[in-house]
């Protein structure tokens, strides 16, 4: 990954909702770096907002564009109604322009979830199975009597930090195995 990457950039790509991959070739960085940053509970908020904020803005566009097309339509009718067929075909066009306007709000896909899972199928023996449990989802909860948490790459750190502090190592000196503990989220 190159260290020119800037996170603002990410941001912004991302809360227009611009694919994973996309971004990652966008700043150049792999796309691996992108998953990390979404697994940090901050960051994804962050994208949700920008996500938020551009999904209204396309919303309020598009509210113009059906007040132009609603207005047209009805001077349309009010005019027809009352004879007055010479501003007809002007009319028609601006209906038909506004029709055609492109919509940007949720029809666009800008509302795809900020961090996508990959699920991964895994085919183990039933000896191994046996010392799992399953949840009703299908998800593996506990391993032989001791309960799996979810967590992110960063409260994972911290969490190791905490564990390891004695024997020297600590969040700093791991950071370097998870690029995304370098944002400080």
């Amino acid at each position: 990954m190159s260290a020119k990457v800037s996170l603002d950039q990410v941001k912004e790509l991302l809360g227009f909702g611009l694919p994973n991959d996309q971004v990652a070739a966008a700043v150049g960085c792999d796309q691996s770096y992108i998953s990390q940053l979404l697994s940090d509970e901050n960051f994804a908020k962050e994208i949700v907002v920008l996500r938020i904020q551009n999904l209204t803005a396309a919303s309020d566009r598009d509210r113009k564009w059906d007040k132009i097309e609603d207005t047209a339509i009805q001077k349309l009718v009010d005019y027809m109604e009352q004879g007055f067929h010479m501003k007809v075909p002007d009319l028609l066009r601006i209906a038909t322009f506004s029709n055609r306007a492109v919509r940007r709000g949720v029809s666009s896909g800008n509302m795809t979830p900020a961090v996508t899972q990959n699920i991964v199928q895994l085919n183990l023996s039933r000896v191994a199975v046996s010392n799992f449990t399953i949840s009703t989802q299908g998800e593996v909860v506990e391993v032989d009597g001791q309960t799996l948490v979810t967590m992110s790459s960063n409260q994972l750190l911290e969490k190791l930090s905490k564990e390891r502090k004695d024997s020297g190592v600590n969040y700093n000196s791991v950071q370097k195995y998870l690029p995304v503990a370098r944002t400080g989220g």
